[in-house]
């Protein structure tokens, strides 16, 4: 896999140090002091107690110099989002991140685990009362797992997610869904698992998670290699 880290920064560097020396094609994009210093000595990275040096495949402060890559990491100070939103990405940065990142959870991994198991995209699950409570069961509970870490959610949380689902185009449809649909390794684990997890670690009982991480388990064993592969039909 070739990856390439834009911003050679303390997270960027070290983010970038720690991939190549995991075995992965890196291609850094510097310009000034940390060009000369990465292209003269490599990266040299402290973390854990450990302190090792890094080479990059490619370095240079022409992005077109990095050649392909199958993914991008952009590590930017929070002052440079406005670059972001001059050439029309909205990004925000936000005081109360953990409620953010919930919010992004709350949505999403259930929208990708209902839907992996019903084969159905959104317009279908949300027009379907009984998956529509589902949705809604799933919600609640992974709210109360982040309250109970101390996340202060809004009230209206299940409404207000819902209707965000009402407003995505009836064929739509998620990564996780269309993922494990076509054999390949998905973030069932780091969605709904993780709400199972954590739900385990703070005391809150989520059973709906927990048959739906069961239920698409086999599929993401045999996705990932740790069991027989099959497709399913």
């Amino acid at each position: 896999m070739r990856l390439a880290v834009i911003g050679a920064g303390g997270v960027g560097g070290l983010l970038a140090g720690l991939a190549a020396r995991a075995g992965l094609e890196v291609a850094l994009l510097a310009r000034g002091e940390a060009l000369a210093a990465v292209r003269a000595d490599g990266l040299r990275v402290t973390s854990g107690g450990e302190t090792f040096t890094a080479r990059p495949a490619a370095v240079s402060d022409d992005p077109a110099a990095l050649g392909r890559c199958d993914a991008v990491l952009v590590a930017v100070k929070s002052w440079q989002v406005a670059a972001l939103n001059g050439a029309g990405v909205v990004a925000s940065v936000s005081e109360a991140i953990e409620v953010v990142a919930w919010e992004k959870l709350l949505f999403v991994a259930p929208f990708g685990a209902v839907g992996a198991v019903s084969r159905a995209p959104a317009g279908a699950l949300r027009e379907t009362p009984e998956t529509r409570r589902l949705l809604a069961g799933l919600i609640a509970e992974g709210a109360a797992v982040a309250r109970a870490r101390g996340v202060a959610l809004h009230g209206d949380v299940v409404a207000r997610t819902l209707a965000l689902l009402d407003g995505v185009a009836w064929g739509a449809t998620v990564s996780m869904q269309r993922d494990l649909a076509a054999g390949r390794p998905s973030e069932l684990q780091d969605q709904t698992g993780a709400v199972v997890r954590l739900g385990a670690e703070a005391g809150v009982p989520v059973p709906l998670h927990e048959a739906l991480l069961a239920a698409l388990l086999p599929l993401e064993r045999s996705a990932c290699g740790v069991a027989p592969r099959f497709q399913r039909t």
